[in-house]
């Protein structure tokens, strides 16, 4: 597995899946505005090959120096059927000029190497809070899923397009 050989790929983890997870924070945080990109990151690799490759990574990635937007994540060759991704959207406090949205959590357990290559799904919870004296979390609660696609490439234009819309002002991208 050339993945994790320092000949093959010396970054091993960060260089294949760390690569998928960045791009999804690039898309949800607004990689086409140049005061949205990525402003701080740290990692820390836990696990390395005998040959020095990171096999297993945690990374935290702000795209504002508030810490209003940031991106978390861990990904690992040692959990090969772990494959989730959650992207936190805070709607309070968004950078001068963006529309306002609503808290959002957007989630997705199918992420690199699909169960199912020819569908894509992945759920936005908006507005979760806590109700009942803090006993249980309400939200609403949207599965999105596509049918007969290449699942990685209408994940993707599904998120570009919910963005493009959100920040040419579209109201009905906010409730997206």
């Amino acid at each position: 597995n050339i993945r994790v050989q320092s000949s093959g790929d010396p970054l091993g983890a960060l260089g294949d899946l760390g690569w998928y997870c960045i791009r999804l924070g690039l898309l949800a945080f607004g990689s086409a505005d140049p005061a949205r990109v990525p402003v701080a990151c740290t990692a820390l690799c836990t696990h390395y090959s005998s040959d020095g490759v990171p096999l297993e990574v945690e990374a935290r990635v702000a795209f504002d120096k508030g810490g209003r937007n940031v991106l978390v994540f861990d990904y690992s060759f040692t959990t090969p059927l772990r494959q989730r991704y959650e992207i936190v959207v805070l709607g309070s406090g968004n950078a001068p000029g963006v529309p306002q949205i609503a808290d959002k959590l957007i989630t997705c357990d199918d992420f690199v190497i699909p169960r199912n290559p020819s569908s894509a799904s992945f759920v936005i919870e908006t507005g979760p809070t806590l109700s009942d004296v803090a006993s249980r979390v309400t939200s609403i609660r949207e599965p999105s899923s596509h049918d007969h696609c290449v699942q990685e490439a209408r994940m993707f234009d599904e998120f570009a397009a919910t963005i493009a819309r959100r920040r040419a002002g579209d109201a009905e991208a906010d409730a997206e």
